[in-house]
């Protein structure tokens, strides 16, 4: 709600009206709305932006969980201990990034093994890369390929091997 914080627009008008689809089924089947931004900056259509939305008590098996969105929601929750906290972040198909925010050094050192993602960040955003090093995505998010660091030369080229020789005789 910070006005010196601006969003842009969504990558197409479909992804709008998927952003919105999305929020409004899940209120429907019983999540609550905690938080939205405000509208578009002056320049941006209204049909090119979605603000940011936080909603709380959505369904495991929501859309809004389960599927990719690309659209600034996020969905807080409530977990009894850590086990059902690693289990609900890493519920889904996909694993593009992951993180966790913690103040127990012990609990930061489990992270990688207990997210099964492409990046897995402790303390910052799940979508801050290091180019150098390697990446890519698990389970149904990625393209399949590692890149990043030596990755990137085998994301970027296609390996072919060529044999023959020329007879000169022929």
């Amino acid at each position: 709600r910070d006005p010196a914080t601006a969003l842009g627009p969504l990558v197409t008008r479909d992804a709008v009206a998927r952003a919105r689809e999305a929020v409004a089924g899940a209120l429907v089947r019983g999540a609550r709305e905690l938080a939205r931004s405000t509208g578009p900056p002056d320049h941006l259509p209204e049909d090119a932006f979605f603000p940011a939305v936080l909603l709380t008590d959505v369904h495991p098996d929501d859309p809004l969980r389960t599927e990719e969105l690309f659209a600034p929601v996020v969905s807080l929750d409530r977990v009894a201990d850590d086990q059902a906290a690693w289990t609900a972040a890493d519920a889904g198909g996909y694993g593009l990034s992951a993180a966790v925010h913690t103040r127990d050094p012990e609990r930061a050192a489990l992270a990688p093994d207990r997210f099964r993602a492409g990046i897995v960040a402790v303390n910052r955003r799940g979508d801050a890369v290091d180019l150098e090093a390697p990446f890519g995505g698990m389970r149904a998010s990625g393209n399949g390929h590692p890149e990043g660091g030596e990755y990137v030369y085998s994301s970027l080229t296609r390996l072919q091997a060529g044999y023959g020789a020329v007879d000169e005789r022929a």
